[in-house]
């Protein structure tokens, strides 16, 4: 092996490793922190229409969207699409279960005034978007499936 064969193996391996790095630790840490830095996003916006009167802070929705959203993030390097089918697959009769205070905050809220009902039901859309776009989109194994499955809707949508 000549000398610039050697240089060429060490850059190789050097490159690997640094590639390694980026995708085993890299993608996933930012991942994470994207996914917490929405949750924050949405959070505070709640607390200042709490802050503002619009809503009570001890009034049920707000302690159920604050609750789901601090879960989210302690948790939230946790949520992966491996750890939710585990889950679903081993807890059925806990997921049952686990809908119960979801549909109080439903009830509750239909009981609000439209503005106020509105809202709340925008902030739980956008952190249910936002799991769902981390779900999809946070684990490295996941990304080319989820990428060939968007450009397979929009190819369909578009022919």
């Amino acid at each position: 092996m000549s000398e610039a064969q050697a240089v060429n193996v060490v850059w190789s391996g050097l490159g690997l490793l640094v590639i390694t790095f980026l995708v085993f630790y890299g993608y996933p840490t930012t991942a994470v922190e994207t996914f917490r830095s929405r949750i924050f996003e949405i959070r505070d916006q709640l607390f200042d229409d709490a802050a503002s009167g619009l809503l009570p802070f001890d009034s049920m929705p707000y302690v159920y969207l604050r609750t789901v959203m601090n879960g989210l993030l302690r948790w939230g390097h946790r949520l992966t699409m491996i750890e939710l089918a585990s889950y679903g697959a081993l807890s059925p009769k806990i997921l049952a279960t686990d809908a119960e205070p979801h549909i109080s905050f439903r009830k509750a809220v239909d009981e609000l005034p439209p503005d106020v009902a509105a809202r709340l039901r925008s902030y739980e859309e956008r952190m249910t978007l936002a799991v769902m776009k981390h779900l999809l989109f946070g684990s490295i194994i996941f990304l080319p499936f989820t990428l060939v499955v968007i450009a397979y809707m929009e190819a369909k949508r578009i022919l």
